[in-house]
């Protein structure tokens, strides 16, 4: 069991072309001179712990899932999931000992790509700093004018995200894999694969009327091994583009990027009125106020409670929200960046997240010894225990 540390994972940045190239090695690593091998440009590293991926769990599952009840049950396993499937040796992240022997075919690749989306949005948010990152075709019908989301037979990515002042959209597909080593891992057809789906993205939304505003085109390719060290990588052709997003398409998605931050805690009412842009301001102030308020580094910050059908008592609740291992984990918002989404004041958003990344300097997770480890990202969420040391609460 994987409870407390951090790994460090190499994330290998390919070269578009050679990844769409027939009949090309696309393998990730160093020359025996140290060089990057044919076809890298960078080597990146991202340093991943236990409270950080299973947040990314819980916020991926929720952001693809077609409505926040669903959204909440599917977050609610995340624990489950990257426990059965993850652990670590020193600073690298494995698979668990045996798992590919006692999973059957069909339940290996859903926990793969379970996996591959939860490394995706972790990517999205943490090494691009997109601060809104939805469902693709949840995306779609928030843009204006609205494009209808894509059939269930149609090529599509995973993702649809923006970063601030989210004029460009930026398109992530993500694909995972579980093996026994990294040699068996066929990056080629993962990356060539995503590429072709986040293509097909651009197309469509060109094709209804959103040409232009698809900045960046990004196939994820997340690799869970069992020796020697787990890796990822990822491909994106660079094609700016002339084309921005009006405000009010930029502020649904903002919107429905918190929306997936309250669902994944069982907010399933907020959730549901961040998710629809009709829905005044005046009635989101109204669902954010009884959420009480803690002090993390003198931040304000907003404690999401689970609605009550789903939780019922707090003090009940805390035993096992939403990672029922060993500590009572706290979900949390900063409070201005809070109020500016539903304020509806993209500007303000925007100031605000500035002010919360410089308050925590470096969005990540920090691990005092024997201490609960904290997870913070860059959009302004974290997640905690009521045992951090950095922690007061507020009296309401």
């Amino acid at each position: 069991m994987w409870l407390h540390g951090k790994a460090e994972l190499d994330v290998w940045e390919f070269e578009s072309a050679h990844v769409t190239t027939p009949r090309t090695h696309v393998v990730p690593g160093l020359t025996a001179a140290g060089k990057l091998r044919k076809g890298i440009k960078h080597r990146h590293r991202l340093d991943v712990g236990p409270v950080k991926m299973m947040a990314a769990l819980a916020r991926s599952g929720a952001t693809l899932s077609p409505d926040a009840t669903v959204g909440f049950w599917r977050a609610a396993g995340a624990a489950a999931r990257f426990q059965e499937a993850c652990t670590r040796s020193g600073r690298n992240m494995l698979a668990t000992a045996g798992l590919i022997g006692h999973l059957r075919d069909s339940t290996r690749t859903a926990l793969a790509g379970d996996l591959g989306q939860a490394f995706t949005w972790l990517l999205a948010v943490e090494h691009f700093k997109n601060t809104a990152v939805v469902d693709f075709g949840r995306g779609c019908s928030l843009l204006s004018p609205a494009v209808p989301g894509p059939g269930l037979g149609d090529q599509r990515p995973d993702f649809m995200a923006s970063s601030v002042p989210w004029t460009k959209i930026a398109l992530f597909e993500s694909k995972g894999t579980i093996q026994a080593s990294l040699d068996e891992v066929q990056w080629r057809d993962g990356l060539a694969g995503g590429l072709d789906q986040t293509s097909s993205g651009d197309r469509w939304l060109t094709a209804h009327g959103q040409a232009g505003v698809v900045s960046q085109q990004l196939a994820v390719s997340f690799a869970l091994v069992e020796q020697p060290c787990s890796a990822a990588a990822f491909a994106d052709p660079e094609d700016p583009t002339p084309g921005e997003l009006p405000a009010s398409s930029r502020l649904a998605l903002v919107r429905a990027h918190f929306g997936a931050w309250a669902a994944a805690g069982g907010g399933v009412a907020l959730a549901e009125r961040l998710w629809h842009p009709e829905v005044a301001a005046s009635v989101l102030e109204e669902s954010i106020a009884p959420l009480p308020t803690v002090v993390l580094r003198n931040r304000p910050m907003r404690l999401l409670m689970p609605d009550e059908p789903l939780g019922g008592s707090p003090a009940l609740w805390f035993r096992f929200f939403p990672y029922p291992l060993y500590a009572p984990t706290l979900h949390l918002v900063d409070e201005a960046v809070l109020r500016a989404v539903v304020a509806g004041e993209l500007d303000l958003i925007a100031e605000s997240i500035d002010a919360f990344r410089r308050a925590f300097e470096e969005p990540g997770e920090e691990d005092a010894e024997g201490a609960r480890e904290r997870a913070t990202f860059a959009d302004g969420t974290v997640y905690t225990s009521e045992f951090d040391p950095d922690l007061s609460f507020r009296a309401q």
